[in-house]
């Protein structure tokens, strides 16, 4: 059986640092988090797989797409492509 231990980890959400509770195995890897009904994070991980398949739906439009782009829409689309990556436990470049 696999030993747990809670532990408090800090982030940022909307600006703010905020400290939440995760579950973590002796290892170090995270295998749960224990969210209050009024964390930040809570709304933000029920619509994480929604927000997953838009990202990628746009990502694939942008692909697609043959239009001219500026430099603060091309750094848009790599912090899309990098959240994406997070999400499916990848690192993009």
């Amino acid at each position: 059986m696999r030993q747990l231990k809670y532990v408090l980890t800090s982030g940022y959400m909307v600006g703010l640092r905020v400290e939440y509770p995760v579950i973590r195995t002796v290892e170090g890897k995270v295998v749960g988090m224990c969210l209050d009904a009024d964390s930040p994070y809570l709304h933000a991980m029920v619509a994480a797989p929604e927000m997953l398949e838009a990202l990628k739906v746009l990502c694939n439009f942008k692909r697609e797409c043959p239009c001219e782009v500026s430099n603060e829409e091309l750094a848009a689309w790599d912090k899309a492509y990098a959240a994406i990556g997070k999400a499916e436990g990848r690192v993009l470049p």
